[in-house]
Formats: structure tokens, sequence, C-alpha cells
């Protein structure tokens, strides 16, 4: 049976895979009136773990008024294998359905691996998120997620809030992400432990324990300590498999096009994701745009010009951490030169912090990090255009606050924190006597 229940003039939109700049489209699809359905085609039901972690490490949920997904009104994701894709009929062919599209995109991005019960190999095989919730209910009580970046750590959350009990293995010695500095780590990994979840750094899964029947009983780390739980979940696991678009005239054997790239034959195939080929055609250079760029320009492309980002700007990037915000500009990794000054206030309360990195000769910003505090998108997106004073940023802060913040009352502390600072790196800038009087003579 053919899949037609949108009204004549609505487009439809499948995506095969899940990823960050395939959640970054579907935001924009489903924000902007009157486009039809979103149906996102999973390889296995442990997806569902995967792109609900993605809605709540970038807020989703709240994004669409009330718009929830998947699984109810315009959006739905199933699990089932693709056996053929008929691009001249835009006609995509699943064991239990056709499905129509008017927009096809592949996602191409490394999603969680996931190890569980074997026994019936039942996990794979789930295509409703009804008899996905009930199975993990009732066969998962333990479960451990071995990652330290941010996909990590929204599954952990995710699942932890089912009331499992949960357990996060880093290899590293604290919670990595690019750009993700140590202090505001902490902070992270303290909420973390708040919300019952345990965490283990500088540890590796050295050895799985098996049942009879197959099944997951349990981890040992690499320094003896043994963790009951019947399910693994490794955050970067496996790419998806697109076996399916072997065969002309889809894409042949020749790498795909990252982006808004189509084929010549206009077949409104798109491609996005990593390890895929970028070039001039696409893009306009030979650089990578970041995953939910990608999403964004292809919803620019299909959708409108007038399609804007999210809560991040395009200096920015925006992740919800441990119930935190957590918003950046610029380059953080910066704070590591010799030519740059890094600034960090952080609260008692150990819920907010504030990280504004400048040139230290210069003074002009180059990199804004705040945890459960924002300002308003195009005061700071002005800052980092104009190359503002970073005091002149620091003395703007309140009026860059958006309507309604609750943390206007921390701006002056921040500012008298900054001042003295401030002051010392001025004052070791400041040549000695000795110095300047030797300066005269040469």
């Amino acid at each position: 049976m053919v899949n037609s229940s949108e009204k004549k003039g609505k487009k439809n939109l499948v995506l095969i895979g899940v990823g960050f700049s395939g959640l970054e489209l579907i935001r924009n699809w489903l924000s902007k009136p009157g486009m039809g359905s979103v149906t996102i085609i999973a390889e296995c039901a442990a997806d569902f773990f995967y792109f609900d972690a993605l809605c709540s490490l970038k807020n989703v949920r709240n994004s669409f008024d009330g718009e929830r997904i998947p699984d109810t009104g315009r959006c739905r994701l199933l699990v089932a294998g693709v056996q053929r894709i008929d691009v001249s009929r835009k006609r995509i062919f699943l064991p239990d359905e056709k499905l129509n599209y008017d927009f096809l995109v592949l996602v191409n991005e490394c999603r969680p691996k996931i190890l569980a019960h074997k026994k019936g190999r039942g996990l794979p095989c789930l295509a409703g998120r009804n008899s996905f919730e009930s199975l993990i209910r009732k066969q998962f009580k333990q479960v451990v997620v071995r990652g330290n970046g941010f996909v990590a750590l929204a599954l952990a959350e995710h699942l932890i809030e089912k009331g499992m009990e949960l357990t996060l293995v880093c290899g590293e010695n604290s919670l990595v992400n690019p750009g993700f500095p140590m202090e505001e780590a902490c902070l992270v990994a303290k909420k973390l432990r708040t919300k019952g979840i345990r965490l283990f750094f500088s540890r590796e899964i050295e050895m799985f324990r098996m049942g009879p029947d197959g099944e997951i009983t349990g981890v040992e780390l690499n320094d003896g300590v043994q963790l009951p739980c019947q399910l693994v979940i490794h955050e970067n696991g496996s790419f998806g498999a697109f076996s399916h678009l072997a065969n002309p005239p889809l894409h042949s054997l020749k790498p795909m096009l990252a982006g808004v790239s189509e084929s010549e034959s206009d077949d409104q195939v798109y491609t996005l994701g990593v390890n895929l080929y970028s070039g001039e055609a696409v893009f306009g250079d030979f650089s990578y745009p970041s995953l939910s760029d990608q999403g964004l320009q292809l919803a620019r492309k299909i959708i409108g010009p007038d399609v804007v980002s999210g809560p991040s700007s395009e200096f920015g990037a925006y992740h919800r951490l441990a119930g935190l915000d957590w918003f950046t500009y610029g380059d953080l990794s910066t704070f590591c030169g010799n030519n740059s000054h890094n600034f960090y206030w952080e609260h008692p309360n150990g819920s907010i912090s504030f990280r504004l990195v400048f040139d230290k000769h210069h003074f002009f910003v180059q990199a804004l990090g705040m945890l459960g505090i924002s300002f308003d998108p195009q005061f700071v997106a002005h800052a980092f255009r104009q190359k503002q004073h970073a005091s002149d940023f620091i003395n703007g802060l309140v009026a860059g606050m958006p309507a309604g913040e609750k943390n206007r009352e921390l701006i002056p502390l921040i500012g008298r924190a900054f001042s003295v600072e401030f002051e010392g790196l001025k004052n070791a800038n400041r040549p000695s006597l000795l110095s300047r009087i030797l300066e005269k003579f040469r």
C-alpha cells in the first residue's frame, strides 16, 4: 500500500538515517507552516535512543509550538530496511509499505552502537516506539554508556529518566568535547551525579560478560571494577549502510556529495553528514561545514531562504547538558593560545558560569562560553563582527540580556570580577620604567 495521506500540494520529506544534520532540517521543516509530513527511516530500534537523545541535546521538543516528535502529528520515526528506491517515481519500497517522497535526504553520520540481549534478536526488529519502550522497561534495568561526548551525556540523561540504573564510562579524565573547557565539564559532571548517574573517568571496558543465551550480563573495566548491566551503548559505533543506493541512477559507486547537492536528473535526493566528498560544487570551497550548518543550508534550499537558525547564531552553537543551557560563540579552543586571555567566572551554586576569551594585546573578543545564562544572539554576533573591545562587551551585558532573563542580577558580579582581572592584565602589559628608558636609546 502506498502512503499518500498528505493533502494535495503539501510536500513529504523522508530521511534515511538519524543525526545532527537531519535534526536541524526537521526542526525547520516542522516549524514552517504548510509543509507536509516528515518520515525518518532508522536502521534499528537503538536509533529511538539516539533520536530522543539528540532532541534533548538540542532542546528540539520545545521548538515547534507543542509539536512532539516522533510518532505524532506530522513526524514519525520507523525502523525498516529499505529494499529499493524508485527515483523516477520518487518512491521507497519498504518491507510493509511503499513510501512516496518529494525530498529524500540520506544522513550519513556516526551513530551509537548498542549491545543487548541477543535471544530471539527482538531488539533490532522492533519497528514501533510503543513496543520498544515496553521492551526496554522490562529487560533493561542497568545500562552502561561508553563515551565522553555530548551524545553520551544526552543518552545517559534520557535513559535514567526511564528509571534505569545508569553508568557512564569515560575513556578520558573528564567529559571531553571540542571547545568544552574543564571547568564547565566539571559542573556538568556534578549535575549528572545529582541525577543519579555513576561516572567512571579514565576507564575503558575491557571485557563483556555474557549469559548462556548470548545476553549481556555485565562489563569489567580495565581496573577490575565489574558493572552488572543488560545493555551497553557505545557513543560512536557505526555509520549508516546505504547498500540499496549502489546502483544508478542515484549515486552509482561514486562518493556521495555532502550538503545541498542534487544528482543531475534533479531527483530531489540530498546527502548530509560526514565521510562524504565535499568540494567547490557544493559549498564554494573545500571546507566541511558543521553538521547543523549542513542541515540549515539544506533547509534554506528546499524550504526557502527565510529559514533561520535555532538557538545558535552564525557564530555559535547550543546544547542542553544535564538540564543546563550551554551556549558557545567563536572557537573556545583559542583560550589555549599565547595571545589570548581567558576570563572565567563561576557562580557558587555550580549551575552558572561565564567565560570570555579575548586578545591579550588588543583586547578584542575572540570566544564566549555560557552555562546556565544567555544573551541576545544578535548582541553577541555584533561583538564578533565588530571585534568589540572586551571591556565594552562586559559593560553592555545588561543591555544584551533577553527580556525576562532571571539572572540579570549576576551581571554586576561578573563585571566586578572582570574589572579586577582586566586591570591586572593591563598592568602586566605595561612596559617597566627600565624598558622604556632602554627603548629611547635604541
